[in-house]
C-alpha cells in the first residue's frame, strides 16, 4: 500500500511509491489479469432477535455458497428467504452480486434499484448498478450511477477505483487518472489495480505516467485562500 509522507520531502516518497506501484503492476499483471470489480455490500439490520437470527443464518449460508462458487443453490435461498422478507435490503443486495456473477444481468438490475427506490442514498447500491449497466451496455445510464456512487462517498477507493475503470474503458484517460489517484489515496493496493486490465495499460504508457505526476505535484501545493 502507498503511503504518502506529510514532510517537505514527501514528492520524492510519492516518485518513489509510484515507481514501486509501476513495478508491483508490471509483475503481476500476468497473473491477474481478470477484472474482478469491486462490488459493494453493507451490514446485516436485524429486527426482532429470532427474525435477526434467522436471516443472519441464511447471509452466512449464501456466502458460503458464493465461496463455493454454488451461485444456484445461492440465488434459490435467497429468492425463497426474499419472498417471506421482502423488507431485507441486505437480501436484496446479496441477491444483486449473486445475479450478477451469474450474468443475470437484467435480474441484478432489479435487485439493486429495489434498494434505490428505498435507500435513494445507497452509494453501494448505485456502484453495483454502475458495474450491472455496464454490463448491460447502457454507458450513459453506468456513468451517472457511479457520479451519484462517487457524491455520496467521495472517500471509498473501491468506488473511486471502479469509476477510475468505467472512464479508462471509455478512453477518458485524465479522468481515469484522477480517479486512479483519489482510490490510491483511500488504501487501494497496487494489488488491487493489477486486477484492473484497462488500469494497468493506462499506467504503462509513458504520457500518462507523467501527467500523473504534474497531477500529484499540483495537489501538493499549498491552497490560496
Amino acid at each position: 500500500m502507498l503511503v504518502f509522507m506529510k514532510s517537505k520531502h514527501w514528492p520524492l516518497w510519492l516518485l518513489l511509491g509510484l515507481l514501486l506501484l509501476i513495478l508491483l503492476l508490471t509483475m503481476t499483471v500476468t497473473m491477474s489479469l481478470e477484472n474482478r470489480p469491486a462490488m459493494q455490500r453493507f451490514a446485516v439490520a436485524g429486527t426482532s432477535p429470532a427474525a435477526s437470527l434467522e436471516w443472519q443464518q441464511t447471509v452466512t449460508k449464501v456466502q458460503r455458497l458464493m465461496e463455493a462458487n454454488d451461485l444456484t443453490a445461492a440465488e434459490n435461498l435467497l429468492l425463497q428467504m426474499l419472498s417471506q422478507h421482502p423488507d431485507k435490503k441486505d437480501g436484496w443486495m446479496q441477491l444483486g452480486i449473486v445475479s450478477y456473477r451469474m450474468g443475470k444481468f437484467p435480474q441484478s438490475e432489479q435487485a439493486f434499484r429495489h434498494i434505490l427506490r428505498q435507500q435513494p442514498n445507497n452509494a453501494a447500491a448505485y456502484n453495483n448498478l454502475s458495474l450491472t449497466l455496464q454490463q448491460l451496455q447502457r454507458t450513459a445510464e453506468a456513468e451517472q450511477a457511479i457520479r451519484h456512487a462517487i457524491q455520496l462517498e467521495p472517500k471509498n477507493g473501491e468506488i473511486q477505483l471502479n469509476a477510475a475503470s468505467f472512464y479508462a474503458q471509455q478512453d477518458q484517460d485524465i479522468i481515469a487518472l484522477n480517479h486512479l489517484q483519489k482510490a490510491i489515496n483511500n488504501g487501494i493496493t497496487p494489488e488491487r489495480i493489477s486486477t484492473y486490465r484497462e488500469l494497468v495499460q493506462l499506467l504503462e504508457q509513458p504520457e500518462y505516467l507523467n501527467y500523473y505526476q504534474q497531477l500529484q505535484h499540483r495537489n501538493s501545493q499549498p491552497q490560496s485562500n
